[in-house]
């Protein structure tokens, strides 16, 4: 089964993590609006980022024009504080003065759950949300800062290298999430289990403190990251509301502007639990697969996805046949993962179950394509030689010449080693060869019947005691090779020939007799 976070969610929190490397692909990422696109795509483009653009962007319902028309009552309050001999005043006297400008023009009630958007809207904001009008406006007046983060607050701090004021944008005794018991213990349990937790401090330190330690940080973050927050606060607020798909599409944004382990964390349990309750028959279940195999890293073990193809596999394909649907599938997750051993695991299930199938229905050419790829992944897999050898067998039945029957043996035999060592296959190959080189002394062809007659006897030096032999083939065979050689007035070979076959079948009759004949 999948792991499935388990989280409950209280009051909302403002939290950053370390950072990561990405789990999230930009082609994923699903947009609210052209607005937010356009913004998104622009990260990549320019160096300048307009971050009051991000911020806002969060929102669905904001238009270039929602944009523009508040940028503009921004910079107009920030240009007449500007004017006002802003530039003369001490640093602690501008801090008081923007601090007393922008709650006056903007910032009317706290609310814990909003986004940027609802500032210019309604007057309402949180921690996020007001640390980044903050942070513009220090910026636009040229004043250094820094965006710190503990773990219950997010601060900012003007003139970090000087004077180093606190700017406090919100109550800090109020509205933050808070994490209960089972989610603190899962996250330290899981760093651990990836060595990001020592020992010793494991055994040290309380659950609580190690959480702190490693969930949040105390680092400074960047606007951009602030915008991450904000994308990871709504998907906080949708899955309150259980809205699973809507927070899968924010925290994979959040991520992509902020990747950090935290975030990664909550990502990977969202996806798991979207991918656990979507039909499979759905046409996005191998977008989710394919999301939550890149979390090898977050507790995702490869059997774990393998069983969850199996899920997929027993209902798409055993119960439904959907095998339209079930082949597109699995091609879509090859291609889009780079993991080589889970390539290999899901790649054996396809094959192997899809061949168990086509060789039901009776399909044994298809059933063999299958089947042959499942052997050379797992050539060992002893279910996969006993359907391989039954639908050989089945596949032998389709042809009446015997020629084919011995080619398609003596491929697959050199495709997969194995086969070799299979008392089966190898006991209908010495069948063969000798109904074969019986067939072409009969019809005077002497170099063919050599070549199949030294194919026999070759098999014959190395044959297991369990591979029987049909004494009345060989002897009818040996025979039939005794009068052509007799008819040719080889005397000498027709004797060899007659000895030799009395070595496989010591008692047949018609050797027997020909021996007698021959007084010798």
């Amino acid at each position: 089964m999948l792991k499935i976070l388990p989280f409950t969610l209280l009051n909302l929190i403002c939290v950053v993590g370390n950072a990561q490397d990405s789990l999230v692909v930009s082609n994923d990422i699903v947009f609210h609006s052209p607005f937010e696109e356009e913004i998104f795509r622009s990260l990549t483009e320019n160096a300048d980022q307009d971050h009051f653009a991000l911020l806002l962007a969060g929102d669905q319902e904001v238009t270039k024009e929602f944009y523009q028309e508040k940028y503009k009552l921004y910079d107009a309050i920030i240009g007449n504080l500007e004017n006002n001999k802003f530039a003369k005043k001490g640093s602690e006297k501008k801090i008081k003065q923007l601090y007393k400008t922008l709650h006056t023009s903007f910032l009317r009630k706290y609310e814990m759950k909003n986004t940027f958007s609802s500032i210019f809207r309604i007057g309402q904001y949180n921690c996020v949300s007001a640390t980044g009008l903050y942070a513009i406006a220090l910026s636009d007046l040229g004043i250094d800062y820094t965006i710190r983060e503990t773990p219950t607050h997010v601060y900012l701090i003007a003139y970090p290298k000087t004077e180093r004021i606190l700017v406090e944008t919100t109550d800090p005794t109020g509205g933050y999430y808070a994490f209960d018991n089972n989610f603190k213990n899962e996250f330290v349990t899981q760093m651990r289990k990836r060595k990001l937790i020592s020992e010793q401090e494991f055994t040290t330190q309380s659950v609580n403190s190690l959480f702190d330690k490693y969930y949040f940080t105390d680092e400074d973050i960047t606007l951009t990251q602030l915008a991450g927050l904000q994308y990871y606060n709504d998907a906080l607020y949708s899955m309150e509301e259980e809205k699973y798909e809507y927070a899968r599409q924010q925290l994979e944004k959040a991520h992509l502007l902020y990747p950090s382990e935290r975030i990664a964390y909550l990502l990977q349990g969202v996806i798991a639990l979207c991918l656990a309750e979507l039909p499979t028959n759905n046409s996005q279940y191998s977008d989710y697969f394919i999301r939550l195999s890149r979390f090898r890293d977050y507790d995702i073990e490869i059997e774990d996805l393998v069983q969850e193809f199996r899920r997929f596999t027993y209902e798409q394909l055993t119960q439904a046949y959907h095998i339209s649907h079930y082949d597109t599938t699995f091609h879509n997750i090859i291609r889009n993962i780079n993991d080589t051993s889970l390539i290999r695991e899901i790649s054996h299930v396809y094959y192997q179950e899809r061949g168990r199938i086509e060789y039901n229905k009776g399909n044994y050419s298809k059933a063999l394509e299958l089947l042959t790829e499942a052997c050379r992944l797992y050539p060992e897999n002893v279910d996969n030689q006993a359907v391989l050898v039954s639908a050989i067998a089945q596949k032998l039945n389709t042809f009446s010449n015997n020629t084919k029957r011995i080619k398609l043996l003596e491929d697959y035999t050199d495709q997969l080693p194995f086969l070799s060592e299979n008392n089966l296959i190898q006991g209908q190959l010495l069948q063969l060869y000798l109904i074969q080189f019986a067939q072409a002394y009969e019809s005077g062809k002497r170099n063919e019947a050599e070549e199949f007659r030294q194919q026999f006897e070759s098999k014959m030096l190395n044959r297991a005691d369990d591979i029987p032999v049909n004494t009345d083939l060989v002897g009818r065979a040996y025979s039939l090779a005794a009068v052509y050689y007799f008819r040719k007035g080889n005397e000498r070979e027709t004797k060899r020939l007659i000895n030799q076959g009395l070595e496989y079948a010591p008692n047949h009759h018609e050797l027997l007799q020909r021996k007698r004949m021959l007084s010798y």
